[in-house]
């Protein structure tokens, strides 16, 4: 499949003796291109002992994007339907094959696929150059038509995308302007600024945006390109809000585009 989109989970560990930091996804990425192999970063665990195997029917939800932008080519949720593959058997480019092997049931990962695991010289159609290194973000739904309960993350996870300066970031006061799309866990969007391409503003610490952007935000540096994961007890709560049902937890990916000091 031409599949596509971005990316999920840096999680800082706090309360132990020592800070772990995972690698960044352009290391992660230079590690697939200097092996010629399949690099997987698990996002969100699955249940740890179910794996596909050959010939086994995968229901996959997928979102692709170019290694070189990041620019999204192909997503099943912005179709919202996922889509349905036999493992190994010719039916999808060799890194998903590979990928999606090392993958257990109910898990989604990020799968860094270095071109010749995908597209190779020819590329595919308009979206998909020649030599195009891919990341795809897979969430294995189902095998052979069993699936599980997803597990619900309970704490907001920021996961970065595109890093940005690495020393510029907002604080209590400043001003932020950022682009952002606004998704339910299952991929279908509820908001974006960018479908009208206007960017939107507010101040941090002035409690005018819902707890999860006033924690997640201020962890982005300028430039920066992030998916947060916000649970529904620092978004839009038991009661939700037009548009938003009761106890939703959401995903946004945002854009810090601009700071600006008070």
């Amino acid at each position: 499949p031409v599949l596509g989109v971005l990316a999920l989970l840096f999680n800082v560990l706090s309360g132990s003796a020592e800070e772990v930091a995972k690698p960044s996804a352009a290391a992660l990425l230079q590690t697939a291109l200097d092996t010629n192999s399949v690099v997987v970063e698990a996002l969100l665990p699955g249940d740890g002992v179910t794996f596909p195997k050959k010939g086994d029917s995968l229901t996959v939800h997928y979102a692709g994007r170019l290694a070189s932008n990041m620019k999204l080519f192909d997503s099943s949720y912005a179709r919202s339907s996922p889509f349905v593959f036999n493992l190994d058997e010719g039916m999808v480019i060799a890194g998903w094959d590979q990928g999606l092997a090392q993958m257990s049931l109910n898990e989604t990962a990020n799968l860094y696929i270095p071109s010749a695991l995908g597209y190779g010289e020819t590329g595919a159609g308009r979206d998909i150059p020649p030599n195009a290194d891919l990341i795809f973000e897979v969430y294995l739904v189902a095998i052979n038509g069993e699936s599980v309960a997803a597990p619900v993350p309970s704490e907001l996870q920021v996961t970065v995308l595109t890093p940005g300066d690495g020393k510029t970031y907002p604080k209590r006061g400043d001003t932020v302007t950022v682009h952002y799309v606004g998704t339910f866990t299952d991929g279908k969007q509820f908001d974006s600024s960018r479908s009208s391409n206007r960017p939107f503003s507010f101040t941090v610490g002035q409690n005018r945006v819902i707890k999860g952007w006033e924690q997640g935000i201020p962890q982005l540096s300028l430039g920066e390109k992030a998916s947060i994961y916000i649970p529904y007890a620092l978004a839009y709560g038991e009661k939700g809000r037009a548009g938003i049902p009761p106890k939703a937890d959401l995903i946004f990916e945002v854009e810090l585009l601009k700071i600006t000091p008070p």
